[in-house]
């Protein structure tokens, strides 16, 4: 079976490809790129777009454009989201539960803070202190975003609606490590065979 060429890109495929290879936001990019679908089917028409090959071909591109400029590989990503991933928010505290100072804290640590809150107390309008709020990047976050850079499941997304759930292969040591710290009950896994997408058409003339 001969491979057919696939169709040049149209310019507003090209312009959705530049703008969600600059934020990965497909509805957004929709609207950059000048689509004049109704706004509740910009969300399905950028899944739409993200699966024609074409455009999957060209996204590919521009990032291993961006990789390559700033010399990163994908060892280098994994190893971060994992050190975001298994911190220690302890670390972060003195024994007696006051926060540590920031330049003591560790800089894996420091690293996997997402925001600091500061608020200042007072009694009867006099400042007594101040209490310090830290927040961490979210570790289930960090180990969804693993699974997907090492392909270990597919998004679950919803076109025209037909239904794809998230499936694991169960047999992969490292899928059964991730396993253990998501529940069950935010992905609804499968010990399943993982399964194929198809393509859809490409709509646009």
């Amino acid at each position: 079976m001969s491979n057919k060429p696939m169709k040049p890109l149209t310019g507003k495929q090209e312009l959705f490809c530049l703008a969600y290879a600059e934020h990965r936001n497909a509805t957004r990019a929709m609207r950059e790129a000048g689509y004049t679908c109704a706004e509740g089917s910009m969300a399905s028409m950028g899944v739409k777009n993200l699966m024609k090959p074409g455009i999957k071909a060209r996204l590919d591109e521009l990032t291993k454009g961006k990789i390559d400029q700033l010399n990163i590989t994908p060892l280098m990503v994994l190893e971060k989201i994992w050190s975001i991933a298994d911190v220690d928010p302890a670390e972060a505290y003195n024994a007696d539960g006051s926060f540590k100072s920031i330049h003591d804290i560790p800089i894996e640590v420091r690293k996997a803070i997402s925001s600091i809150d500061v608020y200042k107390d007072f009694t009867e309008g006099v400042e007594i202190g101040e209490t310090k709020r830290i927040k961490f990047c979210s570790r289930e976050k960090m180990i969804e975003l693993m699974g997907k850079h090492m392909a270990l499941f597919q998004e679950h997304i919803n076109v025209n609606n037909t239904n794809v759930n998230i499936e694991l292969d169960a047999s992969n040591p490292i899928v059964q490590k991730v396993l253990n710290t998501l529940t069950q009950e935010r992905l609804n896994v499968r010990d399943v065979t993982p399964i194929k997408l198809k393509s859809v058409e490409d709509d646009e003339k």
